[in-house]
Formats: structure tokens, sequence, C-alpha cells
């Protein structure tokens, strides 16, 4: 492959996150672990991620965008959501996306997910152990488009700033997200007019990997393999949970099957589908060392089963703002202990949650990870 193509989408992906981190001012209060950086071809496949572990949630975002504004979409749009049960992850993480248009018809899309630190519900950041509804952590922000042919709309910024108890912060980081997201498709639209033939391309260097991953899935040993978490300490309820998985090849698929996973959670320990899947199969991806830029072209080697109304499925409304830690991590113990029944040789990565400077009010009891004392006045 032309390294000046493949440069291009990695040094665009090089770009975003550094401007994100070095021009958001909420940088004390939020998980930059949670910054995620993609780009689409001209079908809307996401075909390089910066975060693996978020790399669903960008795509099913991309995906719902697309089909909420259908052809009415131009250079200079910029689309913001953070809907947990639209392809997101929680209230906190706001999701922006703009088109590019390729020279010769068609669009490709650059999308970057960025933590805010607050949008209303009961708690600063949304971090309230006890909500037992998503409203009770934020403000749902459906598709809307925050800038129109490079032109912001104030209104929509309104909407996020009336809603935080933060307004100039976020004011500040939604401002980062679109300058980020404006400078970036500059860079791809300058690419694309050297390159033509930049998608396709990169597209060939990313089935090289999917056919290295398929070739590992057959080393993958006959029988299943059976996993189980650690206990999942929940602030309401009277029981604690637990993820359980089977790892089964099936042909030239690797199957995931929770089935037997706890029940929803009464509070803010839930994951939505769309979270549990990207991190399942990154939690694969990452054990086998397998260095994959997106898992574009590859999710059809997995075979991923929640049972809906459990925790890893959660149903609207119930809250999810802690999805990305203590369920993120059950997930990955319950695979790697399950691949360590196994011959393969694995690397367990865990992401660690952050050391916020504010505390997050929890039960207190055995178990649980929050204090149940208030903060200091």
């Amino acid at each position: 492959m032309n390294s000046n193509n493949s440069s291009i989408i990695s040094d665009l992906l090089q770009f975003m996150r550094p401007n994100l981190l070095k021009s958001i001012g909420s940088l004390a209060l939020i998980d930059p672990q949670q910054i995620a950086c993609g780009v689409t071809d001209s079908e809307g496949r996401l075909i390089a991620c910066d975060n693996l572990t978020r790399n669903g949630n960008l795509q099913d975002t991309c995906g719902i965008i697309r089909e909420y504004f259908g052809e009415n979409m131009h250079g200079g749009d910029i689309v913001i959501t953070n809907d947990p049960y639209s392809g997101g992850t929680r209230i906190q993480d706001l999701f922006g996306l703009t088109p590019v248009e390729i020279p010769g018809g068609g669009m490709a899309y650059i999308l970057a997910s960025l933590p805010l630190p607050d949008l209303g519900g009961m708690a600063l950041g949304g971090n309230y152990p006890k909500a037992q509804e998503i409203w009770a952590e934020g403000v749902r922000v459906t598709p809307v488009k925050l800038c129109r042919r490079g032109a912001l709309q104030t209104d929509a910024l309104a909407m996020l700033t009336l809603n935080s108890r933060l307004p100039h912060l976020v004011e500040n980081d939604a401002g980062s997200l679109c300058s980020t997201l404006e400078e970036s498709a500059l860079r791809l639209l300058e690419g694309l007019k050297k390159f033509p033939g930049l998608f396709p391309e990169f597209q060939k260097e990313n089935e090289l990997r999917r056919n290295y991953l398929q070739e590992r899935i057959q080393d993958f040993p006959q029988e299943t393999l059976q996993g189980t978490s650690e206990s999942i300490h929940q602030c309401l309820g009277d029981f604690d949970l637990s993820v359980k998985v089977k790892l089964s090849k099936k042909d030239k698929t690797l199957e995931l099957d929770f089935t037997g996973s706890s029940e929803q959670s009464l509070g803010f320990i839930n994951s939505t589908a769309s979270t549990t899947s990207s991190v399942a199969i990154s939690g694969i991806i990452h054990a086998l060392g397998i260095d994959i830029g997106s898992t574009s072209g590859i999710t059809d080697l997995f075979e991923i089963k929640i049972p809906e109304n459990s925790f890893l499925n959660a149903q609207l409304p119930v809250s999810v703002g802690w999805s990305v830690y203590q369920p993120t991590i059950g997930i990955l113990q319950a695979i790697y202990s399950a691949l360590g029944k196994s011959n393969l040789q694995y690397e367990e990565v865990f992401p660690k949650p952050p050391e916020l400077p504010f505390r997050i009010k929890g039960c207190g009891e055995r178990g649980c990870t929050f204090t149940s004392e208030d903060p200091p006045k």
C-alpha cells in the first residue's frame, strides 16, 4: 500500500486527539481515556479509530445520524448527539460528526467523542449511582446540527449550556470539538484530492488485518470456554452483578454469548448493547495482541449474544452513567477468565476509572466503590 495514502488517515487521527486535549477547558473534570476519534469511508463504514473500545459506538452513532438526516447533510455541517440509546455510551459523552464531500461524488465522515463536564442530572457530571432513570443523569441530545454549512447554531449551543452547571466549560469544549472536526475535514479533503483511491487502498490494509484475525480465531479450541467476572456491587438492590460469557468457535466466526449475566441494575451500573459489543470485540482483539485500527470489516467474524434486559443490554430508560467502567471491566474479566482455560497466549488490558476531583456519593456498603458521605462544603 502507498505509504502516503496510509499516513493521511493515521496522521489525521494523531492530530485530532492531541488537539482536543490541548483545547478543552474541563480536562480536570473528565476522563481523557473516553475520547475517541474515527473516520468512515463513502459507505459510512468506520475504517479507522484511535480508541477500539468505542469503535462500535462511533459506527452505530454514524449510522443513526445518517439515517436521521438522510440527504440533508452538507460540507460544514456538524451534528452532535449524546444519546446512549442511539449508539452512544452515556450522557456525559458528546459525539460529533462532520461530513466530507468526496471529490467526484459521495461523502465520508469524521467523528469524535468527547466527555463533557456536566449536562444536568442529579449530580455533577451525571455521576449519580442511585439514578434509576436516564434523565437523572442528564439531558439526552438526539442528533442536532450544531453547525450548518460552517455557521454555528446558537440555539443548539444554548440547549447544551442552559442544561449545565458549568455552561462556560461546556461552551468551550463544544467549540473545541467543532474546531477539531472542521480542521480535520479540511485535512481529509486535501488528502482525497491528492489520492482519489485513498479509501479503497486503506480498506486493503484493513483486509489484511482481518485475515490475520480470522487465522487467530482458528487457533481457538473446539470446546466452549466459559468465564465469569468478579462480583460488581450496585448501590440499589440487594444483589451484586456479574458477567458470564461463553466463547465458542463456529466455523470461521467466534461466538461470545453473555447469557447468564445479571439482570438490569437499579442504579447506574448498566451498559447498552452497543457499548457491550464494542468492549467485547476490542477485548478479544487486545487479548490476542492484534494491531487493528478499526473493527470495520471484522465484526462479521464475531457473533455477540446479549440477553435482553440484562445489565449488558440495558433498555430505555435505565441509567448507564458508569457503563464505561464497572460493566466494561466485568466484560473483560469474564473474557480473560474464559481465555485462561485454554492454551491461548493472551494479554490482559483493563481501563482504570478516573480519579475525579469530586466525590461520587453511593451507598457506602461493603463492596461499594463510592463513599456514603456528602462531599465537604
